[in-house]
């Protein structure tokens, strides 16, 4: 784990779950499932995923629903 860590140029103190949190935290912000992410995790229960990287999830993210509204139905 040195050696890729100083091959990235990252700090040595990093934990070897330092990238899965990294992974699951930016997989979330681009609007991944968290189903999706609990898999690509290795976890057998969502609401560990769910718990554990959900927290810095926006709750209030403005047009979120936007792609549920067929275009033009919005017009009526």
């Amino acid at each position: 784990m040195k050696a890729v860590l100083e091959a990235a140029k990252l700090p040595r103190h990093f934990s070897p779950h330092a990238p899965r949190h990294t992974f699951a935290t930016l997989a979330l912000d681009a609007g991944k499932s968290v189903y999706y992410v609990s898999k690509m995790l290795g976890h057998k229960d969502i609401n560990l995923t769910a718990g554990t990287y959900t927290r810095n999830v926006d709750a209030n993210q403005a047009g979120a629903l936007d792609s549920l509204d067929p275009a033009g139905l919005s017009a009526l």
